[in-house]
């Protein structure tokens, strides 16, 4: 794509996806080139809403999903091709606050339970070879253990429970495909 393309594919795609985060009570912390991080705004120490938020992290994630369809049928009446979408979902601590330098902070969110998050992220959406040789494509909607634990009750999830290996983790990581959400 030229330059002038690409700056107006991820305005587009950058617009749609932050209005449902926010529906949604998420908070973007930055964009990473076509990558969005978001947390729950309203996650802090002892909240007692936090299954809340992170329901509403998974129903973030699934409107994300849906309003790709649109999204995609609109570039290919353009003649444009396809965009595929990942989501990673972690529930645990982090860090929320300015870091930085002298030179130049930013607020942002750091920890152990954001780098998960974004090594789900790494693996959404992408065709993943499963211990023997066989290999499935992911859903777009990737849970960890924890997220699953707060959201097994409202979450259409795969029969099949999935290992990764993930950087930074000596053990892989037990992960669920999200499909929707129940009702």
């Amino acid at each position: 794509m030229k330059p002038d393309e690409v700056v107006s594919y991820l305005n587009e795609y950058l617009d749609t996806m932050t209005k449902i985060i926010m529906k949604y009570g998420g908070e973007v912390d930055k964009y990473i080139g076509d990558a969005i991080v978001a947390h729950s705004a309203f996650s802090i120490p002892n909240d007692s809403n936090l299954p809340e938020h992170t329901k509403n992290a998974i129903r973030a994630a699934v409107t994300m999903n849906q309003a790709m369809i649109p999204f995609n049928e609109a570039r290919q009446s353009k003649g444009l091709g396809i965009v595929r979408m990942g989501v990673g979902i972690n529930t645990g601590d982090i860090i929320l606050g300015n870091m930085g330098s002298t030179e130049r902070m930013d607020y942002t969110v750091i920890g152990d339970n954001m780098n998960l998050t974004a090594r789900l992220c790494d693996n959404a959406g992408k065709d993943y070879k499963e211990e023997n040789g066989n290999v499935t494509h992911l859903r777009n909607i990737l849970i960890t253990e924890n997220t699953y634990e707060v959201v097994r009750d409202m979450a259409v999830v795969e029969d099949k429970v999935i290992h990764i290996k993930v950087k930074g983790k000596e053990k892989p990581v037990k992960v669920y495909q999200v499909y929707d959400v129940k009702g």
